[in-house]
């Protein structure tokens, strides 16, 4: 192929940037020919969707058509035709020969035919229906001019871009407040004969031409503009950038600062005005804040608005413009806006100056201005100021039965939080707890709650999306496991109309009576005890709560009761204590051992010094008074049973027949004889051996001979009723089963 392509002989019709993709797409290989003649192609172009194309000459015009979206939306011939246009010179088709002198649409409204066409395998050259399309292989000497001029057009700014030409950048006030951001257009000056700057032109540059351009803050600036770009209706991107970019808060804050750099920033105060060089001012951001006041007490409250830089204070009016994106434009200067995100405010005394608040319902007005999500600095009198506090919230579970059990037995979750007696419900969006009587302000804790509400999710709750708002669901399965853990995690918990307390402070205390000693235990639960047995019992039913007297209930102490419950099974209840025999003493003190927290009176306190300081059984000699000697075994068996009388506790002397098991009790009781007192306060209490009838008398003769000052009386025969009178004379009473 010689000479210039028809693509840039006629490159004024085509769309911006349509000639240098549609030569990409031609050397990328994405045209398959269909159908040819000397005076017609067709083809298939592979783009986003597959197009048809087509070339139809008549005379020295050469009609376009293609199935794309483009020619109808933007008049251009797009980038389809150029690639259909360089493939059919590459091939030296008899449509593109010869003089043309004119390019234009196809008259008619007839689509391009659909072509049958079979996808080539890899390497191979599509097999096409009808004539064939490659007549003989090219050389490379054929490819070379196209390839040539393709990389000139993408390495080469456009032939009118002249050295001196600079590319300026305006920020349009009245179509940023349009809303859809800060509106940056970008323009280019050439310098008149005179020296001056010329008026500002359009010219859309290809994303390709970017980096060819000779200002890195140019190249920078617009290659982030072009990412900004939005795409057309039809999904796919045309290289020419458009002028005009709407740039959010981020990305303005990012390119402002850029274009201030270069000079080259100007403002259009309004629609048709002239530009207003400018600059960007990168100095703190102006902050926005809102003051209250009041001239006289029966004068009402007026709230307006300021910005604020360091000492320095502005009225909201005075600005050109106060953008939502967070910007400050003046008529030579942009800087930073922080609204705290509360720019509706800014709007509202922009054009209002100020809002005025009845005195009678100031209270009202405080109530919605601190519940709103986001708040600027206020500066308020001093008889309104509120206090601020930090306060950890406290998260609260409300737990509701299904509204249609026979659909759903699903359970309903409200979730809110406690702010020291403020209870803000999870859905509010107010950034502040406020208690408008007491004057406190509570900031959220935004960490804290959004840790609650991932807490539900992980414990089974889930959102119904059938439901608005959604609400939180839960299988009743779920809930007493539930509400223990929230419980033990310090949450509120009510469910089903039932107010759940958790437990608080353990108390626990040994008293010692007579010849019992009783354990004593209650667990506070806000207020309201319950002693040990109550506890204990409901434990022992299966029951993870227990009836509080206010009508609540109270979760039982597991740990508690892990150290505790096994208790229950070896005391008796007695009111609101445990009451254990005194034998069972050593029992009680190895349960209690671990236990520091347990309060004991002194009675119970000796016997567990004893108990700690008693290193072992110790064989005893028989008491004076006995008559006889006890042998090694019998002397330890009385070492034995007198350990068990210092402690209590009872005991069962099992040797064999012949030992004399008689003999060392014989021994016991006479040293019992010889410990009392002479002068008692309390009746004498005997010793009762109850034995079997044949051995009544051997126990009368071996007390008599071992024991003789031991006083034995014979509790049996049809007379032993006259003898009762005569117990509290006697050291032994002796009696049988059967009695």
């Amino acid at each position: 192929m010689c000479g210039v392509s028809l693509v840039n002989r006629f490159d004024w019709f085509f769309g911006n940037g349509a000639v240098s993709r549609g030569r990409m797409y031609h050397l990328n290989g994405r045209v398959r020919i269909a159908r040819f003649d000397d005076a017609s192609v067709s083809a298939t172009i592979r783009g986003t969707d597959l197009y048809g194309v087509s070339l139809e000459r008549a005379g020295r015009t050469l009609f376009v058509d293609c199935t794309c979206p483009y020619i109808e939306t933007y008049g251009g011939a797009c980038k389809h035709i150029a690639a259909l246009i360089l493939e059919a010179e590459r091939r030296r088709l008899a449509v593109v020969t010869g003089t043309i002198d004119d390019i234009d649409f196809a008259a008619d409204d007839e689509e391009v035919d659909e072509w049958d066409y079979e996808e080539p395998e890899l390497g191979l050259p599509p097999r096409l229906l009808g004539r064939t399309a490659r007549p003989s292989a090219p050389g490379w000497r054929q490819w070379m001019p196209t390839v040539r001029e393709g990389v000139r057009a993408t390495n080469r700014l456009p032939d009118n871009w002249t050295p001196s030409r600079r590319i300026i950048y305006i920020f349009d006030i009245a179509k940023t407040l349009y809303g859809y951001g800060a509106a940056i257009e970008y323009a280019y000056q050439d310098v008149k004969k005179n020296g001056e700057w010329s008026v500002p032109k359009t010219h859309r540059i290809n994303a390709t031409q970017i980096p060819l351009l000779p200002d890195p803050l140019d190249r920078r600036i617009l290659a982030m503009l072009a990412g900004a770009r939005a795409s057309t209706s039809y999904g796919y991107y045309y290289d020419a950038m458009v002028n005009e970019q709407y740039l959010g808060a981020p990305l303005a804050a990012e390119i402002l600062p850029l274009v201030g750099r270069t000079g080259r920033l100007f403002v259009r105060p309004r629609s048709g005005a002239d530009l207003v060089p400018s600059r960007w001012d990168d100095g703190p951001p102006w902050a926005f804040r809102l003051e209250m006041q009041r001239s006289g007490d029966r004068a009402p409250y007026e709230i307006t608005g300021w910005l604020s830089r360091g000492e320095t204070r502005r009225p909201l009016a005075e600005p050109l413009m106060l953008a939502s994106g967070g910007l400050v434009v003046d008529r030579d200067s942009i800087a930073r806006l922080d609204d705290a995100g509360a720019f509706p405010w800014i709007a509202l005394l922009r054009q209002a100056g100020s809002l005025k608040i009845p005195a009678r319902e100031i209270d009202a007005f405080l109530g919605e201005l601190y519940a709103m999500p986001a708040l600027p600095p206020v500066d308020l009198p001093g008889e309104l100021r509120f206090e601020e506090a930090a306060v950890a919230p406290v998260p609260h579970l409300k737990v509701s039965a299904p509204q249609n059990p026979q659909r759903d037995d699903r359970l309903r979750g409200e979730l809110s939080f406690d702010y020291d007696g403020i209870v803000v419900s999870e859905s509010s969006d107010g950034a502040k707890a406020v208690d408008v009587a007491g004057r406190r302000i509570i900031t959220r804790d935004a960490e804290v709650e959004s840790a609650a509400a991932e807490r539900l999710t992980n414990l089974g709750f889930k959102f119904d999306t059938y439901t608005r708002p959604p609400v939180r669901t839960l299988k009743p399965k779920r809930l007493p496991r539930l509400v223990r853990d929230l419980m033990a995690d310090g949450w509120s918990v009510e469910a089903e109309g039932k107010i759940f307390r958790r437990p608080g402070a353990f108390d626990i205390r040994v008293s010692s009576g007579v010849d019992w000693f009783d354990l004593e235990g209650a667990v506070d639960y806000g207020g309201t005890t319950v002693a040990l047995p109550a506890l204990l019992e409901a434990a022992r039913r299966g029951e993870e709560t227990v009836l509080l007297d206010d009508g609540t209930f109270g979760l039982l102490p597991e740990q508690w009761l892990e150290k505790y419950g096994g208790l229950a099974g070896l005391g008796t209840a007695e009111g609101d204590a445990l009451r254990f025999r005194r034998s069972q003493a050593g029992l009680l003190d190895a349960l209690l051992a671990a236990q520091p927290e347990v309060r004991v009176d002194r009675v119970f306190a000796r016997v567990r010094k004893e108990l700690a300081e008693f290193s072992g059984i110790e064989a005893a000699e028989a008491p004076k008074g006995f008559v006889g000697e006890l042998r090694e075994y019998q002397r330890e068996g009385l070492g034995w049973m007198r350990f068990l009388e210092r402690f209590g506790f009872g005991g069962c002397l099992a040797d064999d027949m012949g030992l004399g098991k008689t003999i060392q009790v014989l021994a016991l009781l006479e040293g019992r004889r010889k410990g009392r007192p002479r002068r008692r306060a309390t009746p004498h209490l005997p010793s009762l051996v109850v034995v079997p009838r044949s051995l009544v008398f051997n126990w009368k003769l071996e007390a008599e001979r071992f024991t003789p000052k031991l006083r034995v009386l014979d509790h049996t025969g049809p007379d032993r009723e006259k003898s009762v009178a005569a117990f509290g004379e006697a050291d032994l009473v002796v009696t049988t089963y059967g009695i």
